[in-house]
């Protein structure tokens, strides 16, 4: 099974030639590295390549679900086809053009860089959702815009 991890060398301050070793090391391996974030390195890899990680030294942080909103008692897989959704929450089709309100899947847990990358680019961050989602308030073209494989 595939899944994500944040992953960091033990006893070693963050810094961007860290940075770049780790996605060395994790290349190596054979993981995906998908981006560097402030806590860590985000891969993509199985339990055999983060094992071979730990034993180099590393802490490996699993990131499950990171395909998976959930908002009330509702479950939202991003990877899967779009969900049916009740009519009574149905946006009009007169008013999607135009509907503000939109829940952004990211990449990783939400962090205060991407934040302010979002909140850059005139979506206003209302507050999280799941582990891997916001709610923003903004137009549809700008929500859209947000779209780039490092965030969301």
């Amino acid at each position: 099974m595939t899944t994500k991890a944040i992953i960091t060398r033990r006893g070693i301050p963050r810094s961007d030639a860290v940075a770049a070793s780790e996605s060395a090391e994790a290349g190596n391996l054979g993981l995906t590295v998908e981006q560097h974030l402030p806590q860590g390195t985000l891969v993509k890899g199985d339990e055999k390549q983060y094992a071979a990680l730990e034993g180099q030294g590393y802490r490996v942080k699993l990131l499950t679900d990171t395909n998976i909103l959930e908002v009330g008692s509702y479950r939202i897989d991003t990877e899967a086809a779009l969900p049916k959704v009740p009519a009574k929450l149905d946006v009009p089709k007169t008013l999607q053009k135009t509907w503000p309100h939109h829940l952004v899947q990211l990449a990783a847990p939400p962090n205060e860089e991407w934040i302010r990358t979002i909140e850059e680019q005139g979506v206003d961050v209302v507050e999280p959702v799941s582990a891997y989602g916001l709610f923003v308030v903004g137009s549809p073209e700008r929500v859209q815009s947000l779209k780039k494989p490092s965030i969301c």
